[in-house]
């Protein structure tokens, strides 16, 4: 007997997995997981990946197979099909379940991503993992800005308890908040150019190194890491690129870890902003953009504004940068640079601040900054704790032990 998926649907094209029944670890209780294929692949490019999920004690696992995605042809048409498969599987198969845990590999972690977006806690996702997705965008392309007259009548939600200048603007995001974690994975083969080209330190120099010889780049660049998401690199040594990133083992380990709810979610968020420079001459200060532990971001947005105007980016703004640290640390330290873009060579402004932050179930605090030519910052973070999609009945809850202190 070897192991099969199974078609359980007459018009969705949706497999369960049915691996070997002596092959396996102890069962474990997990909420339905369902993988979307790349492209010009189908629901068997998940056989090396399931199969480890299945000796893990994972089940159920399902896979859809997307006729647009498999054709390379745009994929408009396979968010409904989604819809119609997550419904299934919570509404008919699994009625007690809440949510389900969705994987998508290349195009289909952009599907995943894109139905993520247009749906946000309606989508019924506990985690969205995406493996090599060619992400082309940020959320951050999608703010808009509404100019508000404090001293004018209007929508008393937009007025502020302190005493703010004569107009100011509020930044609106077109999703709202959402309980799905978003783990976004990366894979580079080994070389020397590759962070640097994320960081954004040779965006000229992205078209030579992909003709360069040598396993150095894999194509993925642009909006690589996801601010709302939890970014990982895993290097994959040659001949295998991001497309084989399903099969690697190190990927299941890595997703089971975070599917045990065994990681703290620290977001950092940007609350207000009213830039200051002694340099201005056209009304304008600006641009500049942040670098979070040695990484830009958001990797494709900057800040500009009118100077001295206060910018308020309301609660359903997405993270500046998403962060994870296991249950055993008692706390983090991120480390926010702010890069000057402008093109004022004579006096950039500066700004290095190291943040310690406690870690907790759940905690949120504000930090008030300033930089060089005072500007005014302030940022709130988030902590969270993961939740738990996956339980172990052999491994009993962690309940981390404090120490008192001082």
């Amino acid at each position: 007997m070897t192991a099969i998926w199974k078609p359980i649907h007459p018009t969705l094209e949706l497999y369960e997995y049915q691996g070997l029944p002596g092959n396996r670890e102890v069962i474990k209780s997990c909420q339905p997981i369902l993988l979307l294929h790349s492209t010009l692949a189908s629901h068997r490019s998940w056989d090396i990946m399931a199969d480890q999920l299945w000796r893990s004690g994972i089940n159920p696992l399902y896979a859809l197979d997307m006729p647009d995605v498999q054709l390379g042809l745009p994929v408009s048409a396979t968010f409904e099909h989604l819809t119609q498969t997550i419904h299934y599987l919570l509404e008919q198969r699994y009625p007690h379940a809440e949510s389900l845990v969705l994987i998508g590999h290349g195009a289909g972690g952009v599907v995943g991503y894109r139905y993520w977006q247009m749906f946000e806690d309606e989508a019924r996702l506990s985690y969205l993992i995406l493996l090599a997705t060619p992400h082309d965008n940020t959320v951050f392309s999608a703010l808009r800005e509404q100019s508000v007259r404090s001293n004018v009548g209007g929508d008393a939600s937009l007025r502020t308890t302190a005493s703010p200048p004569v107009d100011f603007s509020k930044i609106r995001a077109l999703q709202g908040q959402t309980s799905t974690v978003l783990i976004n994975i990366m894979g580079n083969q080994v070389g020397p150019d590759f962070d640097a080209a994320i960081r954004g330190d040779l965006e000229t120099e992205v078209e030579a190194i992909t003709q360069s010889p040598g396993p150095t780049f894999d194509g993925l660049v642009r909006g690589l890491h996801l601010p709302e998401a939890v970014n990982l690199i895993v290097p994959l040594p040659p001949p295998l690129d991001h497309k084989d990133m399903n099969k690697d083992g190190r990927i299941v380990d890595t997703i089971l870890t975070y599917l045990q709810g065994s990681y703290y979610q620290v977001k950092l968020k940007l609350v207000g902003i009213r830039l200051h420079s002694d340099n201005d001459t056209n009304g304008s200060s600006g641009p500049v953009a942040f670098e979070i532990n040695g990484n830009r971001m958001p990797p494709d947005s900057v800040f500009q504004g009118v100077t001295d105007r206060l910018y308020l980016f309301e609660e359903h703004v997405p993270p500046i940068c998403t962060l994870s640290y296991p249950l055993e640390d008692i706390s983090c330290t991120i480390t926010l640079h702010l890069k000057d873009l402008s093109d004022t060579y004579g006096r950039r402004r500066r700004m290095y601040v190291r943040l310690h932050i406690p870690l907790r179930e759940t905690d949120s605090s504000t930090h008030t900054m300033q930089d060089s030519d005072g500007s005014d910052f302030l940022w709130r973070i988030v902590c969270q704790r993961m939740p738990v999609a996956l339980k172990d009945p052999t491994v009993p809850e962690k309940h981390r032990q404090l120490s008192r202190g001082i």
